[in-house]
């Protein structure tokens, strides 16, 4: 979409780290549903344009205490699973908002659903099906996705636009701090 081509170039200008975003694009147009693509951005702007490393989107989703999603109980959502489904079978339709897929959220949205575990999930933008047009455009649907982390209360929240996950110290930074040693814009040495 060209929308999301525009934000992710004005936030390179702005002096954000060029490689994931350029990594996210790239992905971006490996989605092969155009309106998926244009919904993307609704989402990226509602979640703080949280991108990691690869390009992937980082999202949140609210599962049991035994791990399981929260609707069916039938799909696991442990550190380093990645569930899927068939494309085909999940909703693309982003008005019908309570529909099959596999469901990712903005932190203020999953926060809602209660008591649980809090999971980080990574969604490729090429596997995104639908943002439905409710809460904000704080969910979306996929196919597939991976647990990368729990937040617990010994694990802070992840705060910058792109960053980084250290699971070794269970800390959230900028990844920029490798990748630009010369810049001027951007607090290498910062963890948020």
């Amino acid at each position: 979409g060209e929308r999301v081509t525009q934000k992710a170039l004005d936030m390179i200008d702005a002096g954000n780290n060029s490689k994931p975003l350029l990594k996210f694009l790239s992905r971006v147009i490996e989605n092969p549903r155009e309106a998926a693509r244009e919904e993307l951005l609704l989402f990226c702007e509602a979640n703080g344009f949280m991108i990691s490393s690869e390009g992937m989107i980082v999202a949140y989703k609210k599962v049991r205490d035994d791990y399981m999603d929260k609707h069916s109980g039938t799909v696991r959502y442990r550190i380093g699973d990645t569930p899927e489904m068939d494309r085909l079978a999940v909703d693309d339709d982003r008005n019908r908002t309570c529909s099959s897929g596999l469901h990712f959220a903005a932190l203020d949205y999953a926060t809602q659903f209660g008591n649980g575990r809090m999971m980080v999930v990574e969604v490729d933008p090429a596997d995104v099906v639908a943002i439905p047009s409710d809460y904000a455009n704080q969910k979306g649907r996929a196919w597939r996705l991976k647990v990368i982390a729990e937040i617990t209360d010994g694990v802070p929240l992840p705060k910058r636009e792109v960053y980084d996950h250290k699971p070794e110290t269970d800390e959230w930074g900028d990844f920029g701090s490798e990748d630009c040693p010369d810049c001027l814009d951007c607090d290498c040495d910062d963890l948020d």
